[in-house]
């Protein structure tokens, strides 16, 4: 019995940690890109850091950036939801940039959501060059896997520092670029992939 119970120990403790990551998915829609952050975390998230609007943590970049597609559903006071559901011209329907509700998001004073937007092309959506926000997120929305934000963006860099409370750890900061691919790269990828396939099916 003692040497089961060794036994089991052993292997609990060769077992890999859980990496702590920030996946990007990106999917072409409606003429634009859907740009998604996931959080991968070995224990519940709960805080990330986006920055702040003198320094946000999602902005685009200086050289060959990609403009982002802006519409909050609030004016300086956060509405019911932030998630969006926009009919602008030919912008995508969804925008939803946090994927929290406001009652599960506790935002320090000081450090509310914030984006720029140009309105020159009218009404109540335009085009921006960052994201930013700070906030906690309540117990019964944590997880060890959060879809946390979503973009739409045309093509190009954007970069990225955020920061990622999670209870029993330190904060873990993310930083660096995620390239939006033009619609000539994701036809060249999927080109490839059949090639690939044709080649391993000769072989």
């Amino acid at each position: 019995m003692k040497k089961a119970v060794l036994i089991g120990a052993v292997l609990m403790l060769a077992l890999p940690a859980m990496a702590q990551e920030l996946q990007w998915t990106i999917t072409e829609d409606a003429g634009m890109y859907k740009v998604i952050g996931k959080l991968v975390f070995d224990v519940n998230i709960n805080a990330i850091d986006v920055g702040t609007a003198s320094a946000p943590g999602l902005i685009s970049a200086a050289v060959d950036g990609a403009a982002l597609y802006q519409d909050w559903p609030w004016d300086m006071t956060p509405a019911s939801d932030y998630r969006k559901f926009a009919n602008y011209l030919a912008s995508p329907t969804v925008d939803t940039h946090f994927l929290f509700a406001t009652n599960t998001m506790t935002i320090p004073s000081g450090r509310e959501l914030a984006e720029d937007n140009d309105f020159s092309t009218g009404g109540s959506a335009g085009w921006g060059t960052y994201l930013a926000g700070t906030f906690g997120i309540a117990p019964a929305a944590q997880n060890t896997t959060l879809d946390f934000v979503q973009l739409y963006a045309t093509a190009g860099w954007v970069d990225y520092n955020i920061a990622v409370g999670s209870a029993g750890n330190p904060t873990t900061t993310f930083v660096g670029s995620v390239y939006v691919p033009e619609p000539t790269t994701i036809a060249l990828l999927g080109l490839g992939a059949v090639g690939l396939l044709k080649r391993r099916r000769n072989a």
